[in-house]
C-alpha cells in the first residue's frame, strides 16, 4: 500500500490562501470553479461556439441567397412619380430588397412639386428622417438602360400597387429579362419573289448596266425591251402580291388580323391597302393577352429546338470543318518554319486570288444564263434584240475573262515560287479548302433555313418604365429562352421554373457579361484544374515526406528543409502566381513553344554544346562517385568544422549540377520548339497545366506535413516486426507503413483540394479567364487539353462580383456561384473522406 505523497508547507499555504470561503467556512462558487479549472472550460467552449456560429452564419447566408436566386417572384405594378419629369408613371417589376433612405430637408426641397409635399410631411419638424426605399427589378435593359430601380416612399402613389394577371417574364439570350404584358402574337411572313420576278429583275439590271457597250440602234432596241421588262416586272409583282394576300387570308379566315407591309413602310390593315399595291410582307396578329400567350406556348418549344439545332450546327459541324482547315494551315506553318519559304503568306494571297476567280466564274455563268433566258423570251419575236443581248453578254464575259487571265498567271507564279515541302503543304491546304467549300455551304444553308423558319414569330409586349421608354416592345420568339406568367404560377409551376433555371445554370455557357446563363465551362475548368493539381502535388508531397520521415537522419539540413516547408505555407498566394507566370509560362512554356530563341537565348553550336554536356556529365558522375566512395564514410567521423566544409562543397557541386543543367537545356541547338509556327502561344500562355502546377506548389506544404504526421503515427513496433521477418526498408514502407498511413495522407489531400479549388489570386496570372470558348475536357483526343485557358468558379465569382458593369444584377449570381463552388469542393472532400473511412476500417487500430 503506497503512502500518500507529502506536500510541502508552502504548497499547503498557497492552497489555503487561494480558496476563498464564505462566513460559514465553505468555499465560494467561483473558487470551486477555479479549483476545477472550469473558467478555462467555459472560455474554450465559448470560443468554439463563436467559431461555429460564424461558420454557420456564413454558410446560412450563402445558402439562403444562393438558393433563392432562381425562385420566380411575383410581378407588381406600381405608380410612382418619376424624378425625370415629376409625372406619375407605372413601373412593372419584381421587388428585390427594401432598405432605409436618409431623407434630408435640403434633398426634399429639390424634389418636384408632386413629391415635395409628401417628403416634407414625412420630415415633419425634423431636418432628416429615415424612410423606406424599395429596390425593384424592372429589367428591359435594352430600353430602360438599367434593370434595377430604387423607389422611395414619397415617390409612390398611394393605393397604386397591384399584381397584373398577365404580367409575363421573358428570359432572352441577349439583353437579359423582359417584363411586360403580352398584347399580341405576331407572325411576319416575307413574300418571296417568284423565279420570273427574279429573272426579269436580273435581265433589266443587266441591260441597264451594260447597254453602253452597244451602238445607238442596239441601245434603243434593248432600252425599249428594258422598259417592257420593268413594266412586266411591276405587273407581276402586283399579281403575285394579290395571290400572296389571298393565300394567307384564306388560311386565317379573319381578315382583320392581317396587315401588309408595302414598299418597306408601316403595316397597313388589308382593308386599307390601296389597289395594285406591291406587298413585301404580311403580318398575322393574334391580339389579346390570353390568345397571344396560347400561341406562344404552342410554338415556343419547336422554335427553341430549331435554335438549339442552329447553335449545334454552328459550334460543332462548322467547328469540325474549321479545325480541319486549321490543321492544314498548321502544316503550312510547319513547312514555312522548316524550309524558310514564305509559305503562309503565299497561301493567304493564293486564297484571295482563288476567291476572286471563283466570283468571276460565277459572273460569267450568270451572264450565260441571262443570255439563254433572254433568247427564250425574245428570240422569235425580237431576233435582233436577242442577238444584241447575246453580243452584250459575250462582251461582258470577254471583259471578265480578260480580268481573270492575269490573276490566274499571278496565282500560278505564286505557287511556282514554292518548292518541296512548302509547295506540298500549300497545295494540300488549297485542296482542303476546295473540298470543304461545299459541305460548309450546305451547313450554312441549313442554319439560314432554320433562321428563316424562326424569324417570322414575335411576341409583342406592353411595357412600363417612365419617360423615354416605348410603350410596346416586340421580342422575337427565337430570342426567348423561357417565359412565364409570374402572377399565375402555382407553387408547382414556380418549382418547375426554379429547377429549369438550375438546369440551365449547370449545363450552359454564361452570357450577358457572365451575369446570366450558366457556368458549365467554369465547372469543367475547376474540376480539371483540381484533378491535375492533385495528380501533381500528392506524389511529390508523399515522396518528400517519406524521405524526410523514413530515410533522412536528423540534422541541420533536414531541419532547414522542414523550416523551408513550413515557411512556404505562409507565402502569399499571389507570389506563387507571379512565380508561375514568370518561370512556368514565360520560361518553360515559351521554351516548349519556340525553343531557346523564344526565351531570348542563343543556341550554341553542336560541338560546343556536346562538349559542355560531356563536362557536365563528368562533374555529375564524379560528384556522385566521390560521395559514395570517400565522402560518405568521412561524414560519419568528421567534426562540425569538417562537416560545414563538406556542406559547402556539396552546395557548390549541387549548384553547378542543377544550374549547368538549365544552362545546357537553354542553349540546346537541336531543339526549335514544338509550336514555333503557331500564330499564338500554346504552352507559352496561361493554361490548365501551369495553373495546376502553381497551385500544386502552393499546397505542397499541406501534403508534406500531413503525410509526415501520418507516417509518424504508425507504431515503430510494426516496422521492427517487419525487419525481424527479413523485410527490407522499402518492403516495410510499401507493405506496412504506407497502407496504415493512407488515411492520414488522404487527409492532407483533402486539405490540399479544399485550398487549391478555392484559390483565385494565382489563377488571375496563370490561365483563368473571363470566358473560354473551349472546354479543357472534351470528346476530342487527348480529351484533357492542359494547354487551354479555362474558366474557374472562384475567378468567375471575382469577375461577376467586382468587374460586372451592373453590381445589382451580378449580386444574385455571386451568391449562387459561391454556393456551387462550396458544394463542388464539399463533394470532392466527401469522396476523399469516404475513401479514407474505408481505409481506416481496413486498418482499424493502426491508422492515423
Amino acid at each position: 500500500m503506497s503512502e500518500p505523497t507529502p506536500q510541502s508547507p508552502d504548497h499547503g499555504e498557497r492552497s489555503a490562501r487561494t480558496v476563498r470561503r464564505d462566513p460559514k467556512g465553505r468555499p465560494g462558487p467561483f473558487s470551486a470553479m477555479a479549483a476545477r479549472n472550469e473558467p478555462m472550460l467555459w472560455l474554450c467552449s465559448g470560443a468554439l461556439i463563436a467559431c461555429l456560429a460564424m461558420i454557420l452564419l456564413l454558410l446560412a447566408k450563402i445558402i439562403y441567397e444562393g438558393a433563392r436566386t432562381f425562385w420566380p417572384g411575383r410581378i407588381e405594378a406600381i405608380t410612382v412619380y418619376m424624378p425625370e419629369d415629376g409625372q406619375p408613371h407605372e413601373l412593372l417589376g419584381e421587388t428585390v430588397d427594401q432598405s432605409t433612405f436618409i431623407l434630408t430637408r435640403d434633398f426634399a426641397k429639390g424634389l418636384p412639386a408632386a413629391t415635395q409635399a409628401v417628403a416634407m410631411e414625412l420630415l415633419g419638424k425634423e431636418d432628416q428622417a429615415r424612410i423606406s426605399q424599395t429596390l425593384i427589378r424592372v429589367d428591359n435593359k435594352d430600353v430602360t438602360g438599367s434593370p434595377y430601380r430604387y423607389v422611395r416612399e414619397f415617390e409612390i402613389v398611394d393605393g397604386s400597387t397591384s399584381t397584373p394577371e398577365w404580367a409575363v417574364v421573358a428570359e432572352r439570350y441577349s439583353w437579359g429579362r423582359l417584363i411586360g404584358i403580352p398584347i399580341a402574337f405576331e407572325a411576319r411572313f416575307e413574300r418571296q419573289p417568284s423565279a420570273d420576278e427574279e429573272q426579269l429583275q436580273q435581265l433589266a439590271a443587266f441591260i441597264d448596266g451594260n447597254v453602253y457597250r452597244l451602238d445607238e440602234q442596239q441601245q434603243a432596241t434593248l432600252s425599249e425591251i428594258g422598259e417592257s421588262l420593268r413594266d412586266r416586272l411591276a405587273a407581276l409583282r402586283v399579281e403575285n402580291s394579290k395571290s400572296f394576300l389571298d393565300q394567307y387570308a384564306a388560311k386565317t379566315g379573319a381578315e382583320a388580323e392581317l396587315s401588309a407591309v408595302v414598299d418597306g413602310g408601316d403595316p397597313l390593315p388589308l382593308a386599307e391597302l390601296p389597289e395594285g399595291s406591291t406587298v413585301d410582307a404580311i403580318i398575322k396578329s393574334t391580339n389579346g393577352s390570353a390568345e397571344a400567350w396560347e400561341r406562344f406556348s404552342v410554338l415556343h418549344d419547336s422554335i427553341a429546338e430549331r435554335v438549339h439545332e442552329q447553335k449545334r450546327l454552328g459550334k460543332f459541324e462548322i467547328g469540325e470543318l474549321s479545325q480541319e482547315t486549321e490543321a492544314a494551315r498548321q502544316e503550312v506553318l510547319d513547312a514555312e518554319r522548316e524550309t524558310g519559304q514564305r509559305a503562309d503568306a503565299i497561301r493567304g494571297e493564293a486564297v484571295e486570288k482563288i476567291v476572286f476567280l471563283d466570283a468571276l466564274e460565277d459572273s460569267m455563268e450568270s451572264n450565260d444564263q441571262l443570255a439563254s433566258a433572254f433568247t427564250r423570251r425574245f428570240g422569235e419575236s425580237r431576233p435582233q434584240a436577242a442577238a444584241a443581248f447575246s453580243k452584250l453578254a459575250k462582251e461582258a464575259n470577254d471583259e471578265v475573262e480578260a480580268a481573270a487571265e492575269p490573276v490566274r498567271a499571278e496565282l500560278k507564279e505564286l505557287l511556282a515560287s514554292l518548292t518541296g515541302e512548302a509547295r506540298r503543304a500549300v497545295d494540300s491546304y488549297l485542296e482542303t479548302e476546295k473540298r470543304l467549300k461545299f459541305p460548309n455551304e450546305e451547313i450554312v444553308q441549313k442554319i439560314e433555313s432554320l433562321k428563316q423558319m424562326n424569324e417570322p414569330y414575335a411576341l409583342v409586349f406592353e411595357i412600363a418604365g417612365g419617360p423615354g421608354v416605348p410603350e410596346t416592345v416586340s421580342a422575337p420568339i427565337a430570342e426567348i429562352i423561357r417565359a412565364y406568367p409570374a402572377n399565375q404560377l402555382t407553387t408547382q409551376g414556380r418549382a418547375g421554373v426554379y429547377f429549369s433555371r438550375w438546369g440551365e445554370f449547370l449545363t450552359t455557357e454564361p452570357r450577358e457579361a457572365n451575369t446570366e446563363g450558366g457556368v458549365l465551362p467554369a465547372i469543367w475548368g475547376t474540376v480539371a484544374m483540381t484533378l491535375v493539381m492533385t495528380i501533381a502535388v500528392v506524389p511529390f508531397g508523399v515522396l518528400a515526406a517519406l524521405y524526410l520521415r523514413e530515410y533522412a537522419k536528423g540534422g541541420v539540413i533536414v531541419s532547414i528543409i522542414r523550416i523551408a516547408v513550413n515557411n512556404l505555407a505562409g507565402v502569399p498566394s499571389i507570389v506563387f502566381g507571379v512565380f508561375g507566370l514568370g518561370f512556368l509560362i514565360y520560361t518553360i512554356g515559351s521554351f516548349i513553344d519556340g525553343g531557346p530563341k523564344e526565351i531570348g537565348l542563343r543556341p550554341w553550336s553542336g560541338p560546343i554544346w556536346i562538349g559542355v554536356l560531356l563536362a557536365w556529365a563528368v562533374i555529375f558522375a564524379g560528384g556522385v562517385g566521390l560521395w559514395f566512395s570517400v565522402l560518405r564514410a568521412s561524414w560519419q567521423s568528421a567534426g562540425w568544422t569538417q562537416r560545414a566544409i563538406l556542406c559547402g562543397v556539396i552546395g557548390v557541386w549541387a549548384t553547378a549540377v542543377f544550374g549547368g543543367l538549365f544552362v545546357i537545356l537553354g542553349h540546346v541547338p537541336f531543339f526549335d520548339g514544338f509550336f514555333r509556327a503557331s500564330p499564338s502561344p500554346v504552352f507559352g500562355g496561361g493554361g490548365v497545366l501551369w495553373a495546376s502546377l502553381t497551385l500544386a506548389l502552393l499546397t505542397l506544404p499541406v501534403v508534406i506535413v500531413a503525410t509526415e504526421e501520418a507516417l509518424s503515427a504508425v507504431p515503430n513496433t510494426m516496422r521492427e516486426g517487419s525487419y525481424a521477418c527479413g523485410a527490407s526498408k522499402w518492403q516495410t514502407i510499401k507493405k506496412i507503413v504506407l497502407p496504415r498511413a493512407l488515411p492520414g495522407i488522404l487527409t492532407g489531400t483533402i486539405l490540399a483540394v479544399a485550398r487549391g479549388a478555392g484559390e483565385v489570386a494565382p489563377l488571375m496570372l496563370v490561365g483563368a479567364v473571363k470566358y473560354a470558348p473551349e472546354l479543357p475536357i472534351d470528346t476530342e483526343p487527348p480529351f484533357l487539353h492542359v494547354e487551354r485557358r479555362f474558366m474557374h468558379l472562384g475567378y468567375h465569382i471575382f469577375d461577376v462580383g467586382m468587374l460586372s458593369p451592373d453590381v445589382e444584377a451580378a449580386k444574385p449570381m455571386v451568391f449562387t456561384t459561391t454556393l456551387l463552388l462550396i458544394t463542388l469542393v464539399a463533394l470532392l472532400n466527401v469522396a476523399a473522406i469516404w475513401l479514407r473511412s474505408k481505409l481506416r476500417a481496413k486498418f482499424k487500430g493502426n491508422s492515423f
